[in-house]
């Protein structure tokens, strides 16, 4: 990498890092050509339906000209929705009311509030009689341009963040640049909140979140997914859809300021050419100083050389490498040959030792002189001693040996010499060997039709039809009894329960012979175990099946007419609570009671108001005697 191109990427790097910017970790890299991401249209939408409406990102495009989505969901075309993008350096806010876009609402900010290379947290409160823009956590000027203000409307449309779906099917106002920590919430949220979350990463279980893309994922290309992190988890999972096969992907902040161009140190040739080439492949635009617009140039003539590469839209890298004159290459070896080999170099042959030296002109013209040594390999002997039984024989090189032979025999070795190997014969040694075997408490184990006892060690003698002696010492140890392999007593809230024995010869207290037997009640059970060594090993387990009872009624009445005007769960005497939490959400899955208090009762209110229709209620941390943790959930029905 040349000096210049050093300095200049420095250069680049201080003028690009942001001062106070708080975005997290990964973000995800639009190119500003192909690229968006895509979360499909579930039940009512992210938005849909919803009068208060907070959205909020990080977002730092690489350029502000024209206008780039930062997220849509419309079309028009009998469609309702809303989008996001920056509008010449503006912020800008579109949706319809009627379905049609012969008349959309806009709201744009007075001046221009998003500058290019630089993180903005940007965010918009829409409400059905206003809408306000937040740059950077704090509220600025802004304009109804166009249309009424209103509630958002129900829309099939998937939301596409990075890109906008045209009235004929077309995308197009792709944006390029980051987009990281995508919040979608239902409700107003003011400055100061704002400012809470825009600087800190969140949970995703926090009160009216709908969405939350943190862009943490690991991938790139089409596919690549984006997971929800709010408690609508799946149900709203993003996935980049376009793009090439490398984009679009995500990165950290740091490793996005590197440059990926890089041309290597200068280089010297002599009569030939030398080749440059980008390894990324799918920049949107290449530009060397030749004029060559392709990803790779060859150059014959001595100069300095630079490419300028666009890799997103907007965003360009460069490097420089200079091409001069090579010198005369010098080259050292040494080279060993058999007595009677040779080497061959540059078509002249040398079979004697010394140091010779001989030019070489490469296909650029450079000559390369090279000075190297000949020597010879020292002559190999080697002595070898072979085993044999006294009365047997042995074989090497295909010839058969008795004990007290010796010969030799002329070997060629892999480097082409040959080697004298002298082989003897001698008488093997007697072979010995160790066995240790178990036996049962009270049995003798049996070796070679003789019965051992624990604790003895005895020596057995053979001998091959060859005459090799061989001794084999027996070694008996106990058999160590195998106790606990049915566990612990227990008491499980489970059905059923599954014994498991140590193995399929496992015969149980009914007469079962099986490794596992399922039970379902409760009572003392006995297992007897033969091991392959024919040992019998027992044990036995108490397993208690525990009683639980848990009461939720799933209607109630709160007309303070003094009979089911409170809903409290119920719990039998063989439950106990511990960490109990008694969770209430109302239809569109807002949390509208909770309590850690057994003995407290909901009476139907929330913020005052009585709340009628079918709630959800969950309930954590009963457990029963068995110690099982439990989450419990069903439908309440609030009547009048």
């Amino acid at each position: 990498m040349s000096l210049i191109r050093v300095l200049s990427l420095l250069i680049c790097l201080w003028l690009a890092i942001p001062s106070g910017y708080s975005q997290f970790e990964k973000v995800l890299v639009l190119n500003g050509c192909t690229d968006y991401a895509e979360i499909p249209d579930h039940y009512l939408g992210i938005l849909d339906d919803h009068y208060f409406t907070t959205i909020e990102c990080w977002i730092l495009p690489n350029c502000i000209d024209g206008e780039q989505a930062i997220f849509s969901k419309q079309w028009c075309n009998g469609e309702f929705g809303y989008s996001l993008s920056v509008n010449e350096g503006k912020l800008r806010w579109v949706y319809s009311l009627d379905g049609s876009c012969n008349l959309l609402s806009i709201h744009e900010t007075v001046d221009k509030v998003i500058p290019s290379n630089e993180f903005t947290h940007v965010a918009i409160r829409h409400l059905p009689n206003s809408t306000e823009m937040v740059i950077n956590g704090k509220t600025i000027s802004s304009v109804q341009l166009q249309g009424e203000y209103g509630q958002i409307k129900d829309s099939a449309e998937p939301l596409r963040i990075g890109a906008y779906r045209e009235e004929d099917g077309s995308i197009n106002r792709y944006f390029s640049g980051l987009i990281d920590e995508l919040r979608f919430w239902s409700a107003a949220h003011l400055d100061t909140t704002l400012q809470k979350y825009m600087n800190m990463p969140i949970e995703g279980n926090e009160n009216g979140l709908l969405l939350y893309l943190d862009m943490e994922e690991e991938g790139k290309g089409p596919g690549m997914p984006l997971h929800n992190h709010s408690s609508l988890g799946k149900e709203q999972d993003g996935m980049a859809v376009g793009g090439t096969a490398n984009t679009p992907y995500t990165s950290t902040y740091a490793d996005y300021l590197k440059n990926p161009v890089d041309l290597g140190a200068d280089r010297a040739i002599c009569d030939g050419t030398v080749t440059f080439a980008l390894d990324y492949e799918n920049y949107k635009s290449v530009l060397w100083s030749t004029g060559v617009m392709s990803n790779s140039i060859e150059v014959s003539s001595f100069g300095t050389y630079s490419v300028l590469a666009e890799r997103e839209r907007c965003r360009f890298f460069s490097d420089t490498v200079a091409v001069g004159p090579a010198e005369y290459a010098y080259r050292f070896a040494d080279y060993t040959i058999c007595p009677d080999g040779a080497v061959v170099f540059n078509n002249r042959t040398y079979s004697n030792e010394g140091t010779y030296r001989d030019t070489l002109a490469s296909v650029m013209g450079c000559d390369t002189i090279y000075e190297f040594a000949v020597s010879f390999y020292p002559p190999l002997t080697a002595a070898v001693e072979l085993e044999a039984c006294p009365a047997g024989t042995t074989r090497y090189q295909g010839e058969e040996l008795a004990v007290g032979d010796t010969a030799s025999f002329l070997l060629t070795s892999s480097r082409g010499c040959d080697s004298v190997v002298t082989v003897t014969v001698v008488p093997r040694s007697t072979i010995r060997e160790e066995l240790v075997i178990s036996a049962c408490e009270g049995v003798p184990a049996v070796f070679d039709g003789m019965p051992l006892l624990p604790g003895t060690r005895t020596e057995f003698a053979y001998v091959t039809p060859a005459g090799c002696d061989s001794i084999v010492g027996v070694s008996v140890e106990l058999a160590l009894p195998m106790t606990g392999f049915l566990g612990v007593d227990r008491v499980t809230c489970a059905q059923s329960f599954i014994l498991s024995g140590p193995g399929e010869q496992t015969v149980w207290n009914d007469g079962t012979r099986a490794q596992q037997i399922t039970i379902g009640t409760s009572g003392v059970y006995i297992a007897e175990y033969t091991d392959p060594a024919g040992c019998i090993h027992r044990d036995s387990v108490n397993v208690t099946f525990a009683d639980k009872t848990v009461y939720v009624p799933n209607a109630f009445s709160p007309n303070e007419d003094g009979i089911n005007d409170c809903f409290q769960p119920q719990f039998s005497n063989a439950v106990t609570v511990e960490n109990y939490k008694l969770l209430i959400y109302d239809r569109y899955g807002a949390l509208v009671y909770q309590t850690s208090d057994p003995d407290d009762c909901w009476d139907g209110r929330y913020r005052g108001e009585t709340i009628r229709g079918v709630v959800v209620w969950m309930i954590r941390g009963v457990r029963a005697e068995c110690e099982e943790n439990e989450v419990l959930m069903g439908d309440l029905a609030v009547l009048p």
